[in-house]
């Protein structure tokens, strides 16, 4: 019976999280690959476990112990109506938020099912624990094995699932495991109905507010971490499955070892090790590092030790077996909250991603108290991390002090004490906390350099801001951490291209090839940026930009900063909403040259590197047209990527990897890829050395059904 219920429970969780990351990469093509879409599916999902949990404390609390079973196995029949898992409903609005839409289409896509396998862990765990069975009384060692079974499907996903088979294939398969878990869950509501029909009513539950309180607390903070941590490193680099399910695999992987018979990390070595975990995450939060992979390292490392002190001391306040049902409602409560906060409510409140150190900081809050109370504790705990902040941030009172003319061996010792003076209050919860506040408070100030953020909006689709430079006399516009334009002061630089656009650089050498002939051209550039390619269009030329997000073409029209738009393309249009949608529903064209110019953002859009984009915009191109590539980014190496994309149109291209000599401000470094229907098109690119052949193509050309950004990520 044991092996029964534990193979079930395993195999409903694989289930569980499995549908995750499958349904998000069916959906995330129609919303520009944000990395906002996976924080709001795990809103959605969070709230489906919620209504499974409650669903089964109901049963347990309200249904005849006999009749559970059959009760429960019509409700999971009910999703053999609606499988496979296909998206069901229309397109995202253009001028409005789109997380209604995204959740209301989740819920007629996936809501039955995932609901029927969220109602299963806590059911099944409760079925055991009174079938009569010689281990039934720790039914919690069960929910370890489900969590095992949702971090292995998770860690499926990339490395399995998503390499060798389609979306379509991964549906198909889905329903099928789901008809063998229907199956096995009846044969365990069977083994258990002697323990069901003999089970004496449930008792009034006699735990207190106060442990309720404490249970959501403890499942709220780990949950917007989780969250936090999520939006963080996919911003980084792309929004890829790899990084949604890692952080989720270590986040279920904390379960695991928290509630099982023998945890293999203690509670107290786990305490322990999160305190320096914290303390050098809180130092180096602000500074950015080349080595993707030692960022990962560090920020996975902090989350999986701070989640597992969280759940530790939620463990050592589980209850009896009698309020199992309610103990799992309450988490799912916490969770759900946390998924809420970090995608619904943080957005409104905060312009910036606040949400990921605040919850580091009231984690660090919940850590248990080491060592003996000591007296007037209260005053020392705000007391001496106002003294660390204050000794950190008192520099920033001097006028026009700059960090970056602080001598390297300096910054070390400033480090090394804030360290020191963190660690050395790890004993004391809120004075640890307090310490890690100011640690990253004096950090974000560090990390402005010279340069003041002069306008910041944050929307659906990421943070942009409006930096100005006052060393060079400049403005700058971000999306995250990834420069998207720049605009100089002196009204007689307003007109020349700037950065990746710049007049040397690949773009201008491309049109001045062009132009030799005195022709017009009609230009389509997806992503626009400060609008600085606008700088490029001549007189009498028609020129489209496509543009996902509203703020960008706010900040880009906004004179204060930007007058690329205002003076180069005045009469030029900017159709909002996904490019793909937009080129597909308006059927504009054709074009002489399409500029795929979206790829430079910390998340790549692998939607618009597909065949069968591909195959859009070679039906909006004209006879002999061109598309050109901007594919320069920190983290992904995309040019493989395009030359299989080109390949599969049976298109030709060449590859420039720019570097200005000498570099100076509004310059940069770039990398380009030109493409044709054939060699003799771009055989005036070909004469000049600066271009060259492209980089073999990836091992398979990426599809609406298939993305492998593993072998895309650049590690080092």
């Amino acid at each position: 019976m044991l092996h029964l219920f534990t193979v079930t429970i395993f195999l409903n969780a694989l289930l569980l999280f499995w549908m995750q990351p499958l349904f998000v990469r069916m959906v995330l093509p129609l919303l520009g690959g944000a990395p906002a879409v996976w924080n709001t599916a795990m809103v959605f999902f969070q709230t489906g476990l919620l209504a499974g949990y409650a669903y089964a404390h109901f049963i347990n609390a309200r249904l005849p112990a006999r009749a559970q079973a059959p009760a429960h196995m019509l409700v999971m029949v009910l999703p053999l109506a609606v499988l496979p898992v296909v998206v069901a409903g229309g397109t995202p609005p253009v001028d409005a938020n789109p997380i209604p839409w995204l959740i209301w289409v989740m819920t007629l896509s996936v809501g039955l099912p995932f609901f029927c396998i969220a109602t299963n862990g806590a059911l099944l765990q409760r079925w055991y624990a009174v079938s009569g069975h010689s281990g039934a009384d720790n039914p919690y060692s069960l929910y370890a094995a489900s969590n095992l079974g949702s971090m292995i499907a998770l860690l499926a996903y990339p490395f399995v699932f998503e390499p060798l088979m389609g979306l379509h294939g991964q549906s198909a398969l889905w329903t099928v495991v789901y008809v063998g878990l229907v199956g096995l869950i009846g044969v365990c509501g069977w083994r258990a109905r002697r323990g069901l029909v003999s089970v004496s009513p449930p008792t009034v539950s006699s735990v207190s507010g106060k442990t309720k309180a404490w249970w959501v607390v403890l499942a709220f903070v780990p949950s917007s971490l989780l969250l936090g941590v999520t939006s963080h490193i996919s911003a980084e680099v792309a929004v890829a499955s790899l990084l949604w399910v890692v952080p989720l695999a270590l986040y279920l992987l904390t379960f695991v070892n928290v509630f099982a018979r023998r945890p293999m990390i203690s509670h107290a070595k786990a305490v322990g090790i999160q305190a320096v975990l914290a303390i050098v995450l809180a130092v180096t939060f602000n500074l950015r590092i080349g080595a993707i992979g030692l960022v990962f390292a560090l920020h996975l490392a902090a989350f999986f030790f701070t989640a597992l002190v969280c759940h530790g001391e939620l463990v050592k306040r589980k209850p009896a077996v009698r309020d199992l049902t309610a103990f799992y409602f309450w988490l799912a409560v916490g969770g759900a909250l946390g998924g809420v906060f970090n995608a619904l409510a943080a957005p409104v409140l905060f312009d910036s991603v606040a949400e990921y150190p605040i919850a580091v900081i009231l984690a660090c809050a919940l850590r248990p108290v080491l060592g003996r109370a000591l007296d007037r504790a209260a005053i020392k705990d705000l007391a001496y991390p106002a003294l660390l902040a204050g000794t950190l941030l008192a520099p920033f009172l001097i006028p026009d002090f700059r960090v970056a003319n602080v001598p390297s061996w300096m910054l070390v010792i400033v480090m090394t004490y804030a360290a020191a003076a963190a660690f050395a209050m790890r004993t004391r919860p809120v004075r640890f906390a307090l310490a890690i506040a100011g640690l990253l408070f004096a950090g974000g100030m560090a990390s402005s350099g010279g340069t003041d953020v002069v306008e910041q909006r944050r929307t659906f689709f990421g943070i942009h801001k409006v930096v100005w430079d006052k060393t060079n006399n400049l403005h700058q516009l971000y999306h995250g951490m990834t420069l998207h334009g720049t605009q100089f002061s002196d009204p007689g630089r307003w007109r020349g291209a700037t950065d990746y656009y710049y007049s040397g650089g690949p773009l201008g050498q491309f049109f001045d090839v062009l132009r030799r002939n005195g022709a017009k051209y009609r230009v389509a550039v997806i992503g626009l940026g400060a609008g600085a390619s606008a700088c490029h269009r001549k007189p009498g030329e028609d020129w489209v930009f496509y543009e996902i997000d509203p703020a960008v073409e706010a900040l880009a029209r906004d004179t204060r900063y930007f007058h690329f738009l205002d003076i180069c393309g005045k009469e030029t249009p900017v159709v909002l909403g996904d490019a793909r949608l937009s080129l597909a529903r308006d059927g504009t064209g054709p074009f002489d040259v399409i500029i795929l110019d979206a790829f430079g953002s910390d998340a790549v859009p692998a939607h618009l590197l597909t065949t069968e984009a591909m195959a859009l915009y070679r039906s909006r191109l004209s006879p002999g047209g061109y598309i050109l590539l901007h594919l320069s980014n920190r983290h992904m190496a995309l040019e493989p990527v395009a030359a299989g994309m080109l390949q599969s149109a049976g298109m030709k291209g060449l590859a420039q990897t720019h570097i200005p000599a000498p570099p100076r401000p509004g310059t940069r470094a770039s990398l380009w890829v030109v493409g044709a229907e054939n060699a003799g098109l771009l055989a005036p690119f070909a004469g000049d050395d600066r271009w060259r052949r492209l980089a073999p193509a990836a091992s398979r050309p990426w599809s609406d059904d298939y993305w492998n950004f593993l072998e895309a990520i650049k590690w080092q």
